[in-house]
């Protein structure tokens, strides 16, 4: 079930609104650290990655965000986990908690369509931590297996992002270098 943030609508949504006031009076943002990933099991279910660097994940979620310039992005799925943790994450995107993870909206099968961009994300202490958000369509989640993981990949040189795929094995490895 989609809905569109709003106030008081969950910790996301109260921790984003905290967080851009803080923003505009002072300058600050979320500490980016660490990465998201998207990858399969050997069954073929989308299974979230998430590992910090030095901070800790109590959270993820996925939001639909056709326009990074709105306001406003449309919640899809929201976990979240009692003791945060910088290990390697994995989650199944479509259970209802697993793994120490809990969700009171997993992914549906219905919930992603063609046509539009969404975004994981994990994040803790109440925003203080976020990892480099993973945009993608449903047509990047085709290339993927349970051997690969779609994970944003950012250009040292320009700064641009886009996808990538990287071997599984290869994900932990690949968070907290430059």
């Amino acid at each position: 079930m989609m809905r569109r943030l709003g106030l008081p609508l969950g910790r996301v949504a109260s921790g984003c609104l905290c967080l851009a006031l803080l923003g505009a009076v002072t300058g600050c943002s979320p500490i980016l650290d660490g990465r998201t990933g998207i990858t399969r099991d050997v069954a073929g279910n989308l299974v979230g990655l998430a590992k910090a660097c030095e901070g800790e994940y109590d959270g993820a979620g996925i939001y639909q965000d056709d326009d990074p310039n709105a306001q406003t992005m449309v919640h899809v799925a929201e976990w979240s986990r009692q003791n945060p943790s910088a290990a390697l994450l994995t989650w199944t995107l479509e259970d209802e908690g697993a793994d120490a993870w809990t969700t009171s909206e997993p992914l549906t099968a219905s919930a992603l369509t063609s046509g539009h961009t969404y975004v994981l994300d994990a994040f803790g202490d109440l925003q203080k931590w976020s990892a480099d958000e993973l945009r993608f369509t449903v047509e990047d989640l085709t290339a993927i297996t349970a051997d690969t993981v779609l994970v944003t990949k950012t250009d040292p040189k320009t700064g641009a992002s886009g996808q990538a795929i990287i071997p599984r094995d290869q994900f932990p490895a690949s968070v907290c270098t430059p």
